[in-house]
């Protein structure tokens, strides 16, 4: 995890970090790590390691071509109750859940670039994704 600094450089720094953090978990069903840092309310993350670990907890796994990735990230200046809002292109690859048996359950295509904004917040001296949503 990234030295935390309760700056603009250092929400975007633990976003990126983050991002690592949800595609190790996509490809090993470890979400541990995800849920210590967001947010308890974050529906988002809720409803990333939710899938994730529906998946994994079946015998299922992730595909994918490559990592999901972002640029252009343009945060808000932290606010006087420690949030921070961050502008950023995401990427997706394409990728595809596989059953326990061998079977592709699904597949998504690859996407980008799209438009996204993170919602952060910092509290007890380290910083904790609140949500990602549609810019």
């Amino acid at each position: 995890m990234p030295v935390p600094e309760q700056t603009p450089e250092g929400a975007v720094a633990f976003l990126e970090w983050w991002i690592a953090v949800l595609n190790y978990a996509e490809l090993t069903g470890e979400t541990d790590v995800l849920r210590q840092n967001s947010e308890a309310d974050c529906d988002f993350c809720n409803g990333r390691v939710g899938n994730i670990d529906r998946i994994y907890s079946s015998g299922g796994r992730f595909e994918r071509d490559s990592n999901t990735t972002s640029s252009d990230l343009l945060p808000s200046p932290v606010d006087l109750n420690g949030y921070v809002a961050i502008d950023f292109t995401g990427y997706t690859p394409q990728s595809r859940v596989v059953t326990a048996s061998g079977v592709v359950e699904s597949t998504t295509s690859s996407e980008g670039p799209l438009s996204f904004v993170a919602g952060l917040r910092w509290v007890n001296g380290k910083w904790s994704l609140r949500g990602i949503g549609d810019a």
